[in-house]
This record gives C-alpha cells, structure tokens and sequence, in this order.
C-alpha cells in the first residue's frame, strides 16, 4: 500500500531552451534563474578577468526589445578556486518572455547562452513537498525553544552568566558570540514580557535585565558616555563592562527597541507599582527615547552591523519608539518630552516613505546603499516598527517578501532539491558572510521564520478587516500560490476570499517547514543552516532564532483560530470526492492509480 504524498502548489515560471545551444561562453554562463510574479532573478558565473567588469540581463517581452529593460546584476561571492565569480540579479520584467546575458570587461563584451539564442521564459510550476506533522513539532518545539532561550540569560537558576544578561548564543569559538548586544537582548526580552502580560510569568527575568541595562547605560564605551552617544553602543561583555574592540559603532536601533519592551512592561506594571514604574523604568526609559529624538537622522550600522547609513530596520524602531514613547511621557506627566517625541515622529514619515524603491518593487534596506537593497531585514523593520507604518498587511510589505523570496529561491542548492518544503530565505543576496568567515553567506533560521511571521501578521489584520485587497504591488506574492489571483478586494465571506487566506496560510506555513527540515532532532536552532546540505553553521543555539521561532508560533496560532479545518480520510479506489456546501472551500487530491489509494476531504472555514 502506498502512502498519500502531499503537494502544495505554488505559481512560478521556469526557464527552458528554445533550441540546443552548440556552445555556451566559458566567460560568463547562468547558474539558476526564476521567474515569479514580474521578477526575473537568478545567479550567474562569471570569470574573474579584471577588478572592473559589468553584468546586464536584457529581457524581451516577445521580440520586442526595449530600452531600459535591462537588470544589473551584482556581485555575490569569489572568486574561487577556478577563478570564477557569483554574481546575483533580480528585478521587475513585466512580460517578460526571453533574457540573455552580458558580461563586459577589459573592453570587451561576453555572452550568454549567445549564439544568437536567448533563454526563454515558459509557464511552469513549483511544487513543495509538504511537511507532516508540522502541527504536532511546532508544539514541541515551542516548549524546546523557550526552555533553550531561558538558558542563554542569566539568572537565580543559570549562573553562566549574571542574572540578567542575555547572551546572543553560548558559541564561545568560531565565531565568539558569548557577548550581549542590546538589540538582541531588548527583541528577546519583549518577548518575555509578552508573555508576563499573557500569564504574569518571568517578572524576576524582566527586573533583572532592568537592572543590567541600568548599569550599560552608565558604562562608558567607544561610542560615548551615558550623555555624549554612549547609548548607541552595540555589545558589551558579559561582566557588564564595555567592549573596546574594533566593532561596527554606532548602531542606533538599540536604545529604541529597549525603550519598546520597557514601555510595553511599564504599561502593564503601573497598576502594581507605580513607584517603580517612575522610580526606576523612567529613568532608564528617557534617556533611551532622548537618544532616539537626537540621533535618528544621523545614520549608523544597520543590525547586521556591516553598513551604515539611513537604515530601514533602524528607522521604522525608531519611529515606533516616538509615537509609544509620546504616550508614555504623557502618562509621567511630562509634556515637554511628549511634544519633542511627537514632533519627531512626524519628521520621520518622510524618510520611512523614501525607502520605497517603484523600479524594484520593494522596500529598501539602506538609502543610497551599493547593494540591490533587498534584506530581510526590510521585514524585521516592518514586524517590529509596524505598528504605525507599513505593517507586514501593506502590499509594499508583501512585495518586499515576494522580493525577497525571489532573490534566494535561485540562490542556494537546498532551494533547487526536488523535494524541497519551502524556500530557504537568508539576509541578502549579496552576503558573504557564513557563520564563520567570509565565503558564500547561507539561509538564517531567523530570516526563514520571518518569512512566515510577516504573512501570519498580514492574515490577522485582513481577519480583522473582513477583506483581502491585492493591488497591482503585491499580485506578485499571491500568484506564488494561486495562479488565477488578480488585483481586488475579496470579502472573508465569499469563496475567493476564503481560499486567498486559506492558500496563503498553507503558504507561510511552508517556511516554517523548512525550520522544521533543517532544526535539529532535538529542535535545536543555530544562526544559520548550510545553503547546499542544510546543517547547521555558525553559532549554535542562537537565542535571537528561539525568540523568532516562538514568537512566529504564537502570531500563527492566533491566526489558526480564525481557521478552521475539519479533514475526513476514507479509503477508494481511483474515485476522487468533492464536497461542496455553503461558506465552506473544499478541495481533493487528484486520483492515482493505486488501489489503495486514500481520498482526502479537506473543508476550511474562514470566519472573519
């Protein structure tokens, strides 16, 4: 008897030859390619003829060849040991129905496939084999995940380090990350007060970190003292003293994320202590937020502390930190800083706005940067700022994704398996980083679980609102699962509506998949997973990935109660049922030709 295999289908477009190529150029030739939506992506081999060169896809739609439809591709690895080079592109082509290379150095001008021919664009699509038993690990992982993130900070029962320091990951070698560094800290301790709100758990957790941020505020380090831009000091030791190495400072996202999760605690704890909300959250609370209203314009390392400049992720924190630090300055009754909050808030919309980038269709991370701009860090911005400002529902957000996606889906060899669950998302394209050194970067557990996290986020507000609206910016990202999908808005109430949501939970859903592939048996997660054979790289038991993890589960979860699937298995021959009733979608597998055969009746109810 065979067993029922399960697919799920997402929309894409593949690449075939028009006709045998006799020779392809042994200067330049395609690796991998997509086509999704109107992107046009892929990787490229280059050979290292010189320091100078150029890279250009030209696409045609038909055998109509336009000025101005050309992508620029940019460098990605290399070069290695034969002398060749990785180069990365992945951009808009509307129509596109045929592309071919070129690649220009020392004054001369390669081709591929060349020939006279061109690589042809036809439909086709992807298929994901589906995880079993996502359900049933998310739960446990759960429970895994936050017992590992309680080992990495201190505490009464964990003495590796003092009580309240967050450690980023044990790995104390290659690489050495046995450091904390307050974003990552702050983003894993709001967590924990999450769930203090949720069930009153960790509050000794919580005022133990407090303390500890008390005393890094006070210590002078390269990037100042408590009031000349100290604040802005990314990683400290684990004994609470200052790190004075070479480092990217800097980095400006840390006091505002520190004064959300404070902010987020304080709002909660007022009702209980009142004294200690004034006497001992404030203090640390407006020196963070003053920080925020004087430097946010003045660029700093980005949270992969490898740029500086404008950054979106940094950006969208801070704003987000203006607007509750407002409020929460006007319940301490201080209404000077409540008017200098607010007032850079809105000074703030401008620049947050600017990071939209119409010829790429994505948000950028950095303005005026030298890379394409896509990063996952353009969604952390959105699920940690978004409160107020592109939230991951916007479609500018969900193109972002569909970019995103489509600058990895070509990129790593686990993304090319035939029995792939999902795609594996890293930072961006062009990263060199492996968890170690410098080489070709690999998929983050991080950035994969946001991936999901963003589109769970989406479904709960298109929930709230009744309604799923596609515009032409975002039909890229919902063709990748639904083929017939067009711009509209789609009642929760109607049958289109209904599978939208459906399909696109089933979607987000496949990267959490993914997690699950590439986690260890006992669902240990690291930094990253290896772009060809998906074993773990880099620091082991990153907490940053545990927070990601649970905090994607819980968004999910909540999303699920708005869903709910009822599913019947019955045994047949080569007959495939289908039912159909009123507010329901219900969809078979297609017959096989086995004779034990199982038919699977799924029916799903969306209630808005």
């Amino acid at each position: 008897m065979y067993g029922l295999r399960l697919l799920f289908n997402a929309a894409f477009i593949a690449l075939s030859w028009a006709t045998p190529l006799s020779k392809r150029s042994t200067q330049v030739s395609l690796i991998s390619q997509s086509y999704s939506g109107s992107t046009l992506s892929g990787t490229i081999k280059v050979q290292n003829l010189a320091y100078t060169k150029a890279v250009t896809v030209t696409w045609a739609v038909g055998s109509t060849w336009s000025s101005g439809n050309t992508i620029t591709a940019s460098y990605v690895s290399g070069p290695d040991s034969t002398g060749y080079e990785v180069w990365g592109f992945s951009g808009t082509a509307q129509g596109a129905t045929q592309f071919y290379i070129a690649y220009t150095v020392n004054g001369a001008t390669y081709y591929d496939p060349g020939n006279n021919v061109n690589y042809q664009i036809t439909a086709s699509s992807d298929t994901f084999t589906a995880v079993t038993g996502l359900d049933a690990w998310l739960d446990a992982e759960a429970s895994f995940a936050q017992a590992l993130l309680l080992n990495n900070i201190g505490s009464s029962n964990n003495t590796i380090v003092g009580p309240g320091v967050i450690i980023a990951s044990p790995s104390t070698s290659s690489p050495n990350y046995f450091y904390q560094w307050t974003r990552d800290g702050s983003i894993v301790m709001e967590h924990l007060v999450n769930e203090y709100i949720a069930n009153g758990a960790y509050l000794q957790y919580i005022k133990d970190w407090v303390n500890v941020q008390s005393i890094l505020q006070h210590t002078s380090n390269p990037s100042g003292g408590f009031t000349t831009g100290g604040l802005g000091e990314p990683k400290f030791n684990t004994d609470n003293t200052a790190y004075t190495g070479s480092w990217g400072r800097p980095q400006r996202d840390g006091p505002a994320l520190r004064a959300i999760t404070l902010i987020k605690f304080a709002n909660k704890y007022m009702t209980i202590d009142s004294s200690y909300v004034t006497n001992t959250l404030w203090p640390i609370i407006k020196p963070d937020l003053d920080y925020v209203a004087a430097y946010w314009n003045q660029g700093g390392f980005d949270l992969w502390e490898e740029t500086s400049g404008t950054q979106f992720f940094t950006t969208m924190v801070q704003y987000r930190s203006m607007i509750e630090g407002a409020a929460f300055a006007d319940s301490m009754g201080n209404s000077a800083a409540k008017s200098t909050y607010t007032a850079t808030q809105a000074n703030m919309v401008t620049t947050i706005n600017s990071f939209w980038s119409s010829s790429k269709n994505y948000l950028i991370a950095l303005i005026n940067g030298g890379r394409s701009g896509i990063d996952c860090g353009t969604l952390l911005g959105s699920l940690r700022g978004g409160s107020y400002i592109l939230p991951p529902s916007d479609s500018k957000v969900l193109a972002t994704l569909h970019g995103l996606i489509s600058s990895f889906q070509s990129l790593y060899s686990i993304n090319q398996s035939a029995n792939k669950v999902g795609w594996a998302i890293g930072r961006y394209p062009e990263d060199v980083y492996d968890g170690v050194g410098t080489s070709q970067a690999n998929p983050w557990f991080i950035c994969t679980t946001t991936s999901a996290h963003i589109i769970y986020k989406a479904l709960a507000a298109f929930a709230d609102s009744g309604a799923i609206t596609i515009d032409s910016t975002s039909l890229a990202l919902f063709k990748r699962f639904n083929t017939t999908a067009s711009a509209g808005t789609y009642s929760l109430t109607g049958a289109a509506g209904k599978n939208l949501f459906t399909g696109l939970f089933n979607y987000a859903d496949t990267f959490l998949g993914v997690v699950k592939q590439y986690a260890k048996t006992t669902g240990n997660l690291s930094e990253q997973f290896s772009k060809d054979s998906g074993q773990q790289v880099g620091a082991r038991d990153l907490t940053w990935s545990y927070e990601a993890i649970l905090e994607a589960i819980k968004a999910r979860n909540a999303v699920k109660s708005r869903l709910s699937t009822t599913t019947t298995t019955t045994t047949t021959t080569t007959t495939t049922t289908t039912t159909t009733r009123a507010s329901t979608s219900t969809t078979s597998p297609p017959a096989t030709t086995s004779a034990c055969a199982p038919t699977v009746t799924v029916t799903v109810t969306v209630t808005a």
